[in-house]
């Protein structure tokens, strides 16, 4: 009895053992009884980028990010693809998206396919597009900042108007004023000169 207690308890974290792996492999996107291949690179801007994130190509998950470590240039990046993706040379790696909007990934720009692959452990070089992300992080702020000050100096030229138009003592108002008053006065003269006229015209 004591020998069948101990074997379920064994059977028990053995088998809570390989449920933990099977899910950590999953959470990070990788194959759960497959073998990942680990490479490396190291982006100036990681924006974000966490272990755990997924590792893309043309917006297919491919792996996860294994670890980001600070380094006195950037964030240097380790990460892992399925075994079957082959890289070749000339693939670059980029951050893609923004972590107050969306989820922050790894975007992998594959080279020519007829270029040598790539041997497993080695580093992939970073592409521009890291740095335009993280030169648009860095401008936001000052953009917005003019955006504010030119809906703020719109408002206050629509409100100027407004003022112009509805105020009772503007210049706009006293200009249709003195229009609509000698509109009437025209008509009261060809009004009361209108027989003379007619008469002038059937003369001539």
């Amino acid at each position: 009895m004591k020998i069948n207690n101990e074997l379920k308890i064994g059977l028990a974290v053995v088998l809570a053992g390989v449920v933990f792996y099977l899910g950590i492999r999953f959470l990070r996107d990788l194959p759960l009884f497959g073998q990942a291949t680990v490479y490396h690179t190291e982006l100036a801007n990681s924006n974000g980028l966490v272990a755990g994130n997924a590792v893309v190509v043309n917006g297919v998950g491919i792996g996860s990010i294994t670890e980001v470590r600070l380094t006195l240039t950037g964030a240097y990046i380790t990460f892992s693809v399925e075994e079957d993706v082959a890289l070749t040379e000339g693939t670059t790696a980029s951050s893609g998206g923004f972590g107050f909007v969306s989820s922050v990934q790894l975007n992998l720009t594959l080279g020519p396919p007829d270029a040598p692959l790539i041997e497993p452990g080695s580093f992939i070089p970073a592409s521009n597009q890291s740095d335009v992300l993280a030169d648009l992080t860095d401008r936001a702020p000052a953009v917005l900042g003019r955006i504010d000050t030119v809906l703020t100096g719109s408002s206050q030229a629509i409100s100027a108007a407004r003022d112009l138009l509805t105020g009772p003592e503007s210049q706009m108002q006293q200009t249709l004023a003195s229009i609509r008053n000698s509109a009437g006065a025209f008509e009261t003269v060809l009004l009361a000169e209108q027989g003379s006229l007619q008469a002038v015209l059937e003369d001539i």
